[in-house]
């Protein structure tokens, strides 16, 4: 039992990002490594390694890093479709699976519990709509620097806080062969992305929450090519009827992620641990894509010769995007 105790202390130390030194100040057996009693560590009847990892403060530096595999599927406030689905169109809509992605974390913590990270998520997928070649791809990814804090709050909870920048790459394209149409989003933009991360140890390990906000600005392009096939309302059919070619100047977006699960560490014995994750995540992306025009007629930005006038609406205001899935992770403190 006492060996299980103080893998998980350990775990909740070199996990969270700070050493046993930070319980030094208690420094007696009220701490959780040595929990069998409120006296100091000379009375307090554990074992004398027990009173060594809770009262030396020589704690050094450590490292961490952390792979996640995460299975998400990709929403859309305007729905998952490549068309406006207009008056001849036909059914436009599809759903992403929950398809694999990967996000990445390394970081360096100082004894007080401060610590700096590097992390990086991509998503880049297409799932297919209507016939074979028609779809809706998906390619986005993001990079944060963060400077975060961990302190414990009692012998049971421990709570993170984190800020930094972020800079996020997205490219959305939809893609109708048959009739020629084209459109595509793209933004690319920094910000800041603060994060608060909140831990309940229990019998088999730990409980975590966390969100993660951010605010990213700059230019948004918007491309939109109708291709004016029969049967979709153009009156030139295998010409291009329209083109919609708009750049967005210093446009802001936010990001929202929430997660929770369960975590379980198994301390080493040089003292490093190996720590495993899994829950649940969902994000939701403000403003990165754009919806189609209502009842999906479009009015046309550009006519090209043959003045064909397109049924399959044009991009309008924006829309909001997001994943929803499940993660699993491992990785190591020392």
């Amino acid at each position: 039992m006492k060996l299980l105790t103080r893998s998980l202390v350990a775990a909740l130390a070199l996990t969270f990002g700070y050493g046993s030194g930070l319980l030094a100040g208690d420094c007696g057996c009220a701490a959780p490594a040595c929990n069998s009693c409120d006296l100091g560590c000379n009375d307090c009847g554990c074992f004398d390694d027990c009173c060594t990892d809770c009262c030396d403060p020589g704690v050094g530096w450590g490292l961490f890093g952390e792979a996640e595999l995460l299975f998400l599927r990709y929403h859309r406030a305007d729905g998952v479709r490549i068309g406006g689905g207009g008056p001849g169109a036909g059914v436009e809509n599809g759903e992403f699976d929950f398809e694999p992605s990967m996000r990445y974390t390394l970081g360096l913590i100082a004894p007080n519990g401060i610590g700096a990270r590097v992390r990086y998520f991509e998503y880049d997928h297409f799932e297919q709509i209507e016939d074979a070649g028609d779809g809706l791809g998906v390619d986005t990814y993001t990079i944060d620097g963060e400077l975060f804090e961990t302190f414990e709050l009692n012998r049971n909870w421990a709570m993170e806080i984190s800020g930094g920048v972020r800079y996020t790459g997205f490219l959305e394209n939809m893609v109708d062969v048959g009739a020629g149409d084209s459109r595509e989003i793209s933004f690319y933009g920094a910000g800041l992305v603060t994060g608060l991360e909140v831990r309940r140890s229990v019998g088999f390990g730990l409980l975590y929450a966390r969100t993660r906000m951010a605010v990213v600005q700059d230019d948004k392009h918007i491309t939109n090519v109708d291709g004016g096939a029969a049967g979709e309302g153009a009156s030139n059919a295998g010409a291009i009827a329209s083109i919609q070619d708009v750049e967005l100047v210093d446009t802001t977006n936010g990001m929202l992620e929430l997660a929770i699960g369960g975590e379980v560490n198994y301390e080493l014995s040089n003292g490093s641990v190996l720590f495993a994750r899994s829950g649940l995540e969902w994000q939701n992306w403000w403003n990165f894509s754009n919806s189609f025009e209502a009842n999906g007629v479009g009015v046309v930005d550009t006519v090209l010769p043959g003045g064909g006038v397109a049924a399959e609406g044009i991009f309008d205001g924006p829309s909001d995007v997001g994943f929803g899935g499940f993660t699993f992770s491992a990785g190591i403190s020392y």
